[in-house]
């Protein structure tokens, strides 16, 4: 080869080597601006949010599932789930490999989790798998304390319910019989 191809094919390889890395400085910074994206979204999520791996250990933690949790957000980071299940059986490890085995479908449920004081929490929640940042599957779980709706629904049965028998008592049926029977409709009967 020429010196002339040498050094035309020397440019051409430089031209195509530095469009090459402007191309890729762009995508780097443009996969920054959409970590931090995802980041901020987490992080000001009115409901609780935890990006879990597959092992367990919490990646990200934001405030209000802090707050649900009665812990310190940033603490739950590298914890592992089983930490704050109330009964690892049926805690969050069990989620996350429903969850994994779903694959991108989204399950929900009710989970028991356990306080630091050692308070009992029934939490609602959905979670689902996704490409994490650094391409390996998280899960993403979003969690809504339900406990006081729990104690409202017990205290308006034991209201309702006898409390030595467990059955309704006279108070709790008796509109419900009115009501069925206002809205029976009444046959016409002939007169005459």
């Amino acid at each position: 080869m020429t010196v002339k191809r040498w050094l035309d094919a020397a440019v051409f390889l430089a031209l195509a080597l530095g469009t090459y890395r402007a191309e890729l400085s762009s995508l780097v910074g443009s996969l920054r601006r959409e970590h931090q994206w995802s980041d901020r979204l987490i992080a000001f999520a009115p409901s609780g949010l935890l990006v879990v791996r597959p092992t367990g250990q919490v990646l990200q933690a934001n405030q209000a599932v802090g707050e649900i949790l009665r812990r310190d957000a940033p603490g739950l980071v590298g914890l592992r789930s089983d930490s704050f299940d109330d009964d690892p059986a049926s805690g969050l490890t069990p989620i996350l490999h429903q969850a994994i085995e779903a694959e991108a479908a989204l399950i929900e449920g009710e989970w028991t989790a356990r306080t630091p004081e050692g308070m009992r929490l029934t939490l609602a929640y959905g979670a689902r798998a996704v490409p994490g940042p650094d391409g390996e599957i998280v899960v993403l779980v979003n969690v809504v304390d339900v406990s006081e709706r729990r104690i409202e629904e017990r205290h308006a049965h034991d209201a309702a319910h006898d409390k030595l028998t467990g059955l309704p008592t006279a108070a709790s049926w008796r509109p419900s019989s009115f009501a069925i029977r206002a809205s029976t409709p009444v046959s016409a009967v002939p007169c005459c």
